[in-house]
Formats: structure tokens, sequence, C-alpha cells
């Protein structure tokens, strides 16, 4: 997929018990065709636990919230690393990468917040929060 990338490294001893490695992509750039946003997933059984990794590149720039999260919905319903609903199958998932989530507030704002130590502002407008 694109410029998009994920690698899983193990330690050596873990190998032996590693076993069901599943990899997937779903793009959600430009009509879904665009490989420059969207996400990679791979998927394993370490001995009996169940680990799903995903990296995703959201759409970027203030003012798309909505846009990151139409991404997310897309990337969970979408990316199919198994036969359940990829937020239930595994013992644990790990979700990261460049999600472009913000403050949303101009830069020079944030800064004079920060330098206010004004965290209830930052907190307001963290998109994340």
């Amino acid at each position: 997929m694109g410029m998009i990338r994920l690698a899983v490294f193990a330690k050596k001893e873990l190998s032996k018990h590693i076993s069901r490695v599943t990899a997937a992509s779903e793009a959600t750039g430009v009509a879904n065709l665009g490989t420059n946003k969207g996400a990679v997933g791979i998927s394993m059984q370490i001995g009996k636990m169940s680990v799903g990794f995903i990296t995703a590149h959201l759409a970027a720039l203030q003012g798309n919230m909505e846009l990151r999260n139409q991404n997310v919905v897309q990337i969970v319903r979408r990316l199919s690393l198994g036969k359940l609903e990829l937020t239930t199958q595994f013992h644990s998932l790990f979700f990261f990468g460049d999600v472009n989530y913000r403050i949303n507030a101009p830069t020079a704002v944030v800064l004079r917040w920060i330098e206010q130590e004004s965290w209830n502002n930052l907190l307001e407008n963290d998109e994340l929060a």
C-alpha cells in the first residue's frame, strides 16, 4: 500500500511461538484509491494470545476532524485481519501512526496557552479529548 509501512519485530526466542501471521491494508485516500492515506495491519498469534497492530495515516489539515473520524471508522470496518470484528478479535490491539489529530486552534494561540500553562484551554480544544 503506497508509502504506509508496518514492521513487527520479535525476539528470536519468541519465533517458535508465533503463528497465524496475517497482513492487510485499507486505503482511505481520494476515492479510496489513493494510497497515501489509510492503514496497514498485521496480526498474529503469540502462544495462546492474539495480537493486532495497525498503523494509520489519517486525513490531515486543520478542520478535518470529521474526515479523520470517518477514516478510523472505515479502517475498523474494512481492514480484515480475521473473521471477527477488528476491535473484538484480539487480546491486545495497538492502533498508532500519523493520525493527524490536533489541538483545534491557531498555532500562536496554542503556544500562548502553553506559555500561560492554560491546560484547560488546550484540553478543551484537543480533538482527541
